[in-house]
């Protein structure tokens, strides 16, 4: 390292204005926000956050070494929380009394004890704001930096001077809709080209969900992919020879997803609010397929709802079979549900 990583390092900005505003999360994280750099016409907010119990845990855990899961179900299973995380994932806007700012971006980083290691320039960001007479609460004072995260939102827009924030102004960050997934560990055998007229429940207590099968068919991928790569207007404006890259690796996921001549069953289902994951158990029995990339496919039933009123959704199944299949045994392994978007209110420290 030498001083040209230093200069690198050093926060960029025309403006900077001090918030040293704060709040407590009904699980005890602590969330202060530090203030805003005004950078030509670029306007960012830097905010830390901390949440004491789940970084204990993770500081505490003893060491495993990574394991490859041995089939698609541990791989699908295994808990997702593990590891810690900023407690405020999903920021999609600030207000500031009646004014609110969307964010474009965002992204965190963890703090570090040492300039030498991890991301100098959020320990020197971090500086600028406290150099600027920013306060710090007393609990977050106290806190291992390793374990408080330095988040920083870009706001949409462009900004000739930072907006004024008044002793008396309200501020308060708006969290956008998040997912969480509930078990569900359904197993059922669907009959293709039918439905189920009956409902069926999974879950239970206030996370309970009620959801219909709709119709079982068998997609033929490998064909409809074909077709879509065969339109040179999906190519318009790329150069020749990363139109053909792209086609050639496309064609290649699909071709190992679904072979040719083979399908794959696709499961439509009726419900409110929820999003279902279904999977072949055959899949789930498997040992999972590691790749350097992959490509997504969305699909979209042929009319909102179904016969029941409810929107129509539709699961893709990821093991071909025959064209002639009859039955598909299938697990509901996970669903998930909505969390509306939440108001955060912050006080002056």
């Amino acid at each position: 390292m030498d001083f040209s990583c230093w200069q690198a390092a050093l926060p960029k900005y025309d403006v900077i204005a001090v918030l040293g505003r704060s709040a407590v999360l009904p699980g005890g994280a602590l969330i202060e926000l530090l203030g805003f750099l005004l950078q030509e016409k670029t306007l960012r907010l830097y905010l830390l956050q901390y949440d004491g119990e789940a970084w204990r845990q993770e500081r505490d855990a003893l060491p495993r070494p990574p394991r490859t899961p041995a089939t698609n179900r541990r791989k699908l299973t295994r808990r997702a929380g593990d590891s810690y995380r900023p407690p405020l994932p999903h920021i999609s806007r600030m207000a500031l009394d009646d004014r609110v700012l969307s964010i474009a971006s965002a992204s965190s980083g963890r703090l570090s004890g040492d300039l030498f290691q991890g991301a100098p320039e959020d320990m020197l960001t971090v500086h600028e704001f406290l150099r600027a007479g920013c306060p710090i609460s007393a609990p977050l004072q106290g806190a291992d930096l390793p374990g408080v995260w330095l988040t920083c939102l870009e706001f949409q827009g462009e900004f000739d001077t930072i907006p004024p924030v008044g002793p008396d102004c309200q501020v308060s960050l708006t969290l956008g809709v998040e997912w969480v997934q509930y078990p569900a560990g359904k197993r059922l055998t669907l009959q293709v080209g039918k439905g189920r007229p009956r409902p069926l429940v999974c879950g239970s207590g206030p996370q309970a969900v009620r959801f219909y099968i709709h119709n079982v068919y068998l997609q033929d991928l490998y064909g409809d992919v074909e077709t879509l790569l065969s339109d040179p207007r999906r190519y318009e404006g790329l150069p020749p020879e990363e139109a053909e890259r792209a086609k050639r690796d496309i064609h290649a996921h699909v071709q190992q997803l679904c072979p040719p001549g083979m399908r794959l069953p696709v499961v439509e289902y009726e419900t409110e609010h929820a999003s279902l994951q279904f999977y072949s158990r055959a899949f789930l029995r498997q040992a999972p397929v590691s790749a350097a990339s992959s490509v997504g496919f969305v699909l979209k039933p042929e009319h909102p709802t179904g016969s029941h009123g409810l929107p129509l959704r539709a699961s893709l199944l990821e093991s071909a079979v025959p064209p002639d299949t009859g039955s598909v045994d299938v697990e509901l392994l996970h669903y998930q549900l909505p969390v509306p978007e939440q108001t955060i209110s912050f006080l002056r420290i």
